[in-house]
Parts: C-alpha cells; sequence; structure tokens
C-alpha cells in the first residue's frame, strides 16, 4: 500500500496531528491553516472526506494504540 505521507502538505499533516487531539476537525484545521469560523469547519469536512489524510489519521491512531503502555484492568 501507498505512504500515504507521500501526498500530503505539512499543513495537512499538522491537521492530522491536531485533528487527533479531541477529533474537533474545525479547531484542527484552524490550528493548522490559520483560519477560524465557517471556513475553518468546511475546509476540515472537505479534508476529511480525503483518502490520503484518513489513512495517515488512521496511521497515527495505529502508532499511539502500539506506543501507549496501559495494562489491563
Amino acid at each position: 500500500m501507498p505512504d500515504p505521507l507521500e501526498d500530503l502538505t505539512e499543513k495537512q499533516k499538522a491537521f492530522c496531528r491536531e485533528y487527533i487531539f479531541d477529533w474537533n476537525g474545525g479547531r484542527a484545521y484552524s490550528k493548522a491553516y490559520g483560519t477560524s469560523g465557517l471556513t475553518s469547519r468546511v475546509n476540515a469536512s472537505k479534508l476529511l472526506t480525503n483518502t490520503n489524510i484518513q489513512q495517515y489519521i488512521k496511521s497515527i491512531q495505529n502508532n499511539l494504540e502500539e506506543n501507549a503502555v496501559i495494562a489491563p484492568p
């Protein structure tokens, strides 16, 4: 499978890293691109439909799960 990072810009990568903090696309877009309000929400929604963005977010999630040390209850 191709590496989703190859086709992403630095701002798109930043959006993905911000997005996983609280799953708030508008906030993540604002932080990565320096916009606000409706622009951030609309553009975040568009980014989240991008397959490479989705793959990179999943990759970040998987890395977090692998690196987290969580003891079973």
